[in-house]
């Protein structure tokens, strides 16, 4: 694993950027919300489906420290899914935050931080729990966001 992630990230060049902003993201996407979150909103009620197809979301990262990241992205996509069954959508938030991790390629020493777990490379555990409840904080803010959003342009749409 470790040799495939530093072959990948060797290379910041256009081939990378194919790959991780918007390769990965369309056919993640199709994959989770498309296929399998629109299949488990058939049989499971929403919050269950996404849910279960945020978990799946978080451990196809095959990486502990992308997991939990991975999960509430997904959980966050996941919902946005739901309210506007829009694939274009979470394809473009899903590019968005691949984006930013291929920007931090240039900033970070991944040949150094990937021995390093993920709060080593933040500075320390503290600034790992204050990252995680931040992206928690920032995810139910655009969550709360967006419902009003929502329910305002579904009310104009009644009307």
């Amino acid at each position: 694993m470790r040799e495939m992630v530093l072959l990948l990230a060797s290379d910041q060049g256009l081939w990378m950027f194919i790959a991780l902003v918007i390769a990965a993201p369309v056919l993640e996407e199709l994959i989770f919300r498309g296929i399998m979150l629109d299949g488990l909103l058939r049989i499971y009620s929403p919050t269950k489906a996404v849910i279960v197809s945020s978990l799946l979301f978080g451990l196809i990262h095959l990486n502990p420290a992308q997991f939990v990241g991975g999960a509430l992205v997904g959980c966050f996509m996941g919902w946005v899914y739901v309210h506007t069954r829009s694939v274009m959508a979470t394809i473009l938030i899903h590019a968005s935050f691949n984006l930013t991790a291929f920007t931090e390629g240039y900033f970070i020493d991944l040949e150094e931080a990937i021995d390093m777990s993920y709060a080593e490379v933040l500075g320390g555990w503290t600034n790992y729990a204050l990252v995680v409840l931040g992206s928690i904080v920032v995810t139910l803010g655009c969550v709360f966001l967006l419902d009003k959003e929502f329910k305002k342009s579904a009310t104009v749409a009644k009307a």
